[in-house]
């Protein structure tokens, strides 16, 4: 079978989404929501506490205003730390990484990966170098420990090319995940 090539420009946009699908498989979105919904459960109760102190025409403490504080500030930093904020910051770093805005291809056999850049990077891997294939639903990582290398679908020429790799992973014994789930080992 010839090998399959997978090009893409290395830009802050691709590291963004690359984050977003690995943080995805550490903290299933389950866990996220189920977090942020307690810390808007405890914030809501803080100021239901706030309210009725005022409604009653008692001098509001320290208490409920510190209770509402204590779980409204994690809220707000879990938010801003995946919004602009963070954006922002992976874009200024991004800038000055040497890789910055590279061309990286990928070529994929039934051997391994080999990876070249325009900046001079060149390295080849067996299939028994990675760890497992995530399939997302615009992208592949394919994992070495705990760094992997990003596959979006669009850097893909045809759709039977990502199930080419699939089949070579599996023919390798590495797992691949697929929306949370083994597709076989």
């Amino acid at each position: 079978m010839d090998p399959v090539r997978v090009s893409y420009r290395w830009t802050a946009e691709e590291l963004l989404e690359a984050q977003k699908t690995h943080q995805a498989t550490i903290m299933g979105p389950g866990i996220v929501l189920l977090l942020i919904g307690f810390y808007l459960l405890m914030t809501g109760l803080g100021l239901s506490i706030i309210v009725l102190e005022i409604q009653r025409g008692h001098k509001i403490t320290g208490f409920p205003i510190g209770f509402t504080a204590f779980w409204l500030l994690p809220l707000l930093a879990m938010q801003f730390s995946h919004g602009p904020v963070h954006r922002f910051l992976v874009r200024k770093k991004f800038s000055g990484w040497k890789d910055a805005d590279a061309q990286v291809s990928f070529e994929l056999s039934s051997s391994g990966l080999k990876l070249s850049t325009l900046g001079g990077i060149e390295a080849s891997f067996p299939w028994s170098h990675f760890s497992k294939l995530l399939e997302s639903k615009n992208n592949y990582l394919l994992y070495f420990g705990k760094k992997f290398y990003w596959l979006p679908n669009s850097a893909f020429s045809k759709l039977e090319d990502r199930e080419i790799l699939k089949s070579w992973v599996l023919d390798a014994n590495i797992p691949v995940i697929v929306k949370g789930k083994r597709v076989r080992q």
